[in-house]
C-alpha cells in the first residue's frame, strides 16, 4: 500500500503539473502592445510579440524593413508580410535606434506612409 500511495501522489503531482502548464501562456511571449515606442532604446534586442494583422493603424516607413517606433504593430506586420488580416501569430520584432528619414510603400494592402526624422525604429526578423 505504501508504494501505491507514493506512485499515486507522484502522479497527481506531475497530472497537476501538466494542467497548470497547459493554462498558462508562454511568458515570453508579448500580447500585441500597440506599438513599440515602450521598448525604445532597447536597440538589437527583438521580442516575440502575438498580434492580429489589420488594416486599421498609422504606419511610417517599411520600404527598408524599419518603420518608426509609434507605427501599429498589427497594420506594419500585414505591410512587412508577416501575417494576412485576421491571422493571428507570434512574430519577431527587432528594436533599431531612430533614423532621419523614413519612407513609406504599398504592399500586401497597406500603403504606409514617409516620415522624417524619429526618436525609434523597430523591424520584422526571421528566426
Amino acid at each position: 500500500m505504501k508504494h501505491f500511495c507514493k506512485g499515486l501522489s507522484v502522479s497527481l503531482f506531475v497530472l497537476t503539473l501538466v494542467l497548470v502548464s497547459s493554462c498558462i501562456k508562454d511568458p515570453f511571449i508579448i500580447e500585441d502592445p500597440g506599438n513599440m515606442t515602450d521598448y525604445r532604446d532597447n536597440n538589437g534586442i527583438s521580442y516575440q510579440i502575438r498580434l492580429t494583422g489589420d488594416l486599421e493603424g498609422s504606419v511610417w516607413g517599411g520600404q527598408d524593413g524599419l518603420y518608426t517606433d509609434d507605427s501599429d504593430l498589427s497594420t506594419a506586420a500585414v505591410h512587412a508580410g508577416q501575417v494576412s488580416v485576421g491571422e493571428t501569430k507570434v512574430v519577431t520584432v527587432m528594436i533599431r535606434p531612430g533614423l532621419d528619414n523614413y519612407y513609406g510603400s504599398t504592399a500586401n494592402g497597406v500603403t504606409s506612409s514617409d516620415y522624417g526624422d524619429w526618436y525609434g525604429s523597430y523591424e520584422f526578423v526571421s528566426e
